[in-house]
C-alpha cells in the first residue's frame, strides 16, 4: 500500500481508478475505487468518466450495427466482468478522511 499525503487533487489524481483504502477520524475504514476528488470532497465507486479512469475507453466502435439492437458499450477496468465489487458510489467530505491508502 502507498499513503498518499497530503490528500490533495495532484496526488490523487495517478491512483484514479485504483482501489484505496481510507481511514476516517473516527476510526471507521472504508474501501472503494477511487474516482475523483473534487472541492473537498472525495468519491468512491462513483460513475467512471475518461477523465477519472484511465481504464475507460471513449473510442466508438466502427462495426456496423442493426439499428434495433442496443448498443454496447465498451470499458476497461480493474475487474472486468463483474460490477464494481465496492457497492455503491460515496461522497466523503475531505474532514472526515484521516488517512488514504492506495493499493499498488
Amino acid at each position: 500500500m502507498r499513503h498518499i499525503h497530503p490528500i490533495n487533487e495532484e496526488k490523487c489524481r495517478e491512483h484514479y481508478g485504483k482501489p484505496v483504502l481510507i481511514v476516517l477520524k473516527d476510526g471507521g475504514e472504508i474501501v472503494g475505487i477511487l474516482t475523483k476528488l473534487d472541492n473537498g470532497q472525495i468519491t468512491l465507486n462513483g460513475e467512471a468518466t475518461a477523465e477519472t479512469n484511465r481504464f475507460r475507453s471513449t473510442k466508438k466502435s466502427s462495426v456496423k450495427r442493426n439499428k434495433n439492437k442496443a448498443k454496447a458499450r465498451v470499458s476497461f477496468s480493474p475487474f472486468p466482468f463483474t460490477p464494481n465489487p465496492f457497492g455503491r458510489a460515496i461522497v466523503l467530505d475531505l474532514a472526515f478522511v484521516a488517512l488514504l491508502f492506495a493499493f499498488i
